[in-house]
């Protein structure tokens, strides 16, 4: 096999700025924002991040390797992971933490090994695993310390012992995570606060489903325009003064506009424009709505646990209601034609039943506790911390757009002025009437 390292997409920091300065630019608007992790550092100093992606060509398919790097409180560790690894990890930790919010990973899509796909892919699982070092409880537990850590070349087999939990093990974790709300009891306003932001999302994700495309036609929109702005700059005005307008003006340059080299302030503006087109504005509104509609899903997936939560309990009520009512049955005389022709005696039937009954009514008991505890643990700390934090991101998204929008449209007023201020521009050019020819001079 062999790798290649994919070229880095140039993001939008090395993009900002040429090394020049503008009057039209603060060092305010020289910020770049990632507008989708709105969290502050995790208290016990973990930092995790992602370099840059390798493409791995095998016999058969190519695919890519991210490596993940970083530290937290226990260890120093750099592993290197695949996407389906991420999907793996992620779906256990749905399955282990019921009712938790776990952070959203970008869907699944086959075969795209372009390199603006990949680095999108990329930014999106740093962004999962930097959410995830800010929920303690989650980073630090056994399975996920082995995805982020483990080394080892059969990890397939080392973390698919994790894929199971019984309701028991649930329960303990829970108990030791959530101490402040397990003792708690649930109310009707509990079960109607999460029913109604349930609803709440869904309509959200419609609303994302209409404004999704428009956003991202605007985003285009306005790449394209600085695109165009810049095209316009160098194709047109620039090849006017060039090839034509030297005819007209003897080769002088001081004549020129466009091409002026003693116009420092355009010389210093034109070349941004394009750097305008590169600059994101409207993209970040495109991307969060990209991101939040994952985050919407991921959200009400940790609702549709608590809902599997309840179905298994019921199916377990069922289950209970007719083994006692097959006890009942024994006991009046009633004995299975199944355990007759085994030539099983009735009172073993029974103490193999009652055994059952038992061990039935404690795993109600203890799934009874664990749905509890996801209901309250969905109404008390996930929706609120929900709803927080999408007031931040959104306060964020909103003015990373429209800081860096600003500067690109001050680029451009910076490069309208340099030529309205133009001295040609100024000059009023007294045109001489032009004399009609005699007739002798014509013959």
């Amino acid at each position: 096999m062999s790798q290649n390292n994919l070229e880095d997409i140039k993001t939008t920091e090395e993009h900002q700025f040429s090394p020049k300065s503008s009057k039209h630019d603060s060092p305010q608007k020289n910020r770049y924002y990632l507008p989708f992790n709105t969290l502050p550092r995790p208290q016990d100093g973990t930092v995790i991040r992602m370099r840059k992606p390798e493409l791995i060509h095998g016999n058969l398919t190519s695919y890519v390797i991210y490596t993940i790097k970083g530290h937290d409180k226990n260890d120093v560790f750099e592993v290197k992971r695949r996407y389906s690894d991420f999907v793996k990890i992620r779906s256990i930790m749905v399955t282990r933490w019921p009712g938790c919010y776990i952070p959203p990973i970008p869907p699944k899509k086959m075969n795209n090994l372009e390199k603006q796909f990949v680095y999108e892919r990329k930014r999106q699982l740093e962004l999962f695993l930097q959410r995830m070092a800010e929920i303690p409880y989650l980073h630090y537990s056994e399975e996920y310390q082995i995805f982020i850590k483990s080394s080892r070349n059969d990890f397939d087999q080392e973390i698919q012992k994790y894929e199971n939990v019984t309701y028991q093990n649930i329960l303990e974790r829970y108990n030791e995570h959530f101490g402040d709300i397990s003792s708690k009891e649930v109310n009707c306003d509990t079960i109607t606060k999460i029913a109604d932001f349930r609803i709440t999302l869904q309509k959200v994700l419609q609303h994302f489903t209409r404004s999704k495309e428009a956003a991202h036609k605007f985003a285009l929109l306005r790449k394209n325009f600085y695109e165009k702005m810049s095209i316009f700059h160098k194709g047109v005005c620039v090849e006017y003064e060039n090839k034509v307008f030297d005819e007209y003006h003897n080769h002088s340059e001081s004549g020129r506009v466009f091409t002026n080299k003693g116009d420092l302030e355009l010389n210093h503006d034109a070349p941004r424009i394009e750097y305008a087109a590169k600059r994101e504005s409207i993209e970040h509104l495109d991307k969060w709505i990209d991101y939040e509609e994952l985050e919407v899903e991921a959200l009400l997936e940790a609702m549709a646990q608590r809902d599997k939560y309840e179905n298994l309990k019921h199916k377990l009520q069922e289950k209970q209601r007719e083994e006692t009512n097959y006890l009942q049955q024994i006991l009046a005389g009633n004995f299975s034609l199944a355990s007759r022709l085994l030539g099983k005696p009735k009172e073993e039937e029974m103490a193999t039943l009652e055994k059952q009954i038992v061990n039935t009514t404690q795993e109600i008991e203890t799934l009874d506790q664990v749905h509890s505890i996801i209901t309250l643990l969905l109404a008390e700390k996930e929706i609120e911390k929900f709803k927080g934090e999408k007031l931040k991101k959104y306060y964020q998204v909103i003015r990373t757009a429209a800081e860096n929008e600003l500067t690109n449209l001050n680029t451009v007023f910076g490069y309208w002025d340099a030529i309205g201020n133009n001295s040609n521009l100024k000059e009023e050019v007294e045109e001489k009437p032009i004399e009609p020819q005699s007739q002798e001079s014509v013959s």
